[in-house]
């Protein structure tokens, strides 16, 4: 028998399934830990440098406006506004847009890409099975949330176009905050000025029943005349006058057959209350995720939603009694020369 070890190899399988496998001197030399004496190892703690070339990704979360300037910069890109109060629906129709578009188009319009499908994943868990809820209504956005905005690139097939939307997911409390507050407005919604769509969202629920109607009718009114006020939109802005949950007024009509034409003669008095303050102002009915499919299909008046915002517009003359709103914030120059732009 020899006095003289070898080099061991330890090869066996741990509890926990992890197996060893190196030699002695392999772990003298490990790069990772310094041989203090010949009981005690220190490890030894591995710097990060930054590596030329590396090419940070996007965690995919809702962004903050100063995380859009990555997508505006590069891209022409619409923001649209999602206002309303709490439970109207907002969050529901943007996260319905994501849900169509992981199977099936809408209308003419193709997914193209989004840098926050982590955001709109969040947010559309309810709405699958997987998630046990008994409701598909997704997560309420939490007061003073400023990383609320959504990325959502699509492909239009039929003008072979592509478009980028940021749309907005602020907290219904954050809009009844500022409703007739115009400085507080400007405050915490300097990104409307950036808008090219304020979408002011009405909840069908709530216009089906009569002691809630008009409340609902007046709020809308108020947001749009304190953003207006507040010169966060204008002329060129253009207005959505969305009407959500619209299977329940369909529902509600079966037992009341002019409900519907009492909401829809509501939301019209709004329209030509602003026509000729703005440049377009159109009403939809939307029956994002309606909970009778028969009466409504999932995505109902979506596809008016993007034909309207990806809409061409050219120049005409700006009429005269549009000008007289807005001759105030505009020199002489400008006053002269101003033209709009509308819907071809």
């Amino acid at each position: 028998m020899t006095d003289e070890v070898e080099d061991i190899d330890i090869s066996s399988n741990s509890e926990d399934g992890f197996k060893i496998s190196d030699s002695i001197d392999s772990i003298k030399d490990s790069s990772l830990i310094e041989k203090e004496d010949n009981r005690d190892f220190k490890e030894i703690e591995i710097e990060e440098t930054e590596l030329d070339g590396v090419i940070e990704l996007s965690l995919g979360k809702a962004l903050n406006e100063s995380e859009t300037y990555d997508i505006t910069s590069e891209f022409k890109t619409d923001i649209v506004i999602i206002a309303g109060p709490s439970g109207c629906g907002k969050t529901t129709l943007i996260t319905t847009f994501y849900h169509i578009f992981q199977k099936n188009s809408i209308d003419s319009f193709l997914f193209n890409w989004s840098k926050t499908l982590l955001g709109f994943e969040q947010r559309a868990f309810n709405a699958r099975i997987i998630s046990k809820k008994a409701s598909p209504k997704p997560p309420k956005t939490q007061r003073g949330v400023s990383d609320a905005i959504l990325h959502l690139g699509i492909f239009c097939k039929k003008r072979e176009k592509f478009y980028n939307f940021l749309l907005s997911d602020f907290s219904g409390e954050d809009y009844k905050e500022v409703i007739g507050n115009a400085d507080l407005a400007k405050e915490d919604f300097g990104i409307v000025k950036s808008a090219s769509v304020f979408a002011v969202v009405f909840d069908g629920e709530l216009l089906v029943t009569k002691q809630k109607r008009n409340g609902e009718i007046f709020s809308g009114k108020k947001l749009i005349d304190t953003f207006l006020g507040a010169g966060l939109i204008n002329y060129n802005t253009k207005i959505n006058l969305i009407v959500t949950k619209y299977d329940l007024i369909i529902e509600k009509s079966n037992e009341d057959p002019i409900i519907k034409n009492k909401i829809g003669n509501l939301i019209s008095e709004i329209r030509e209350k602003y026509q000729e303050r703005f440049l377009s102002i159109e009403c939809f009915n939307i029956a994002a995720m309606p909970i009778d499919t028969e009466n409504c299909a999932i995505g109902t008046g979506l596809n008016e939603l993007l034909k309207n915002w990806t809409a061409p517009v050219k120049n005409t003359i700006w009429s005269l009694k549009a000008q007289s709103f807005q001759a105030e914030n505009l020199s002489e120059f400008d006053r002269f020369s101003y033209r709009d732009k509308r819907y071809e």
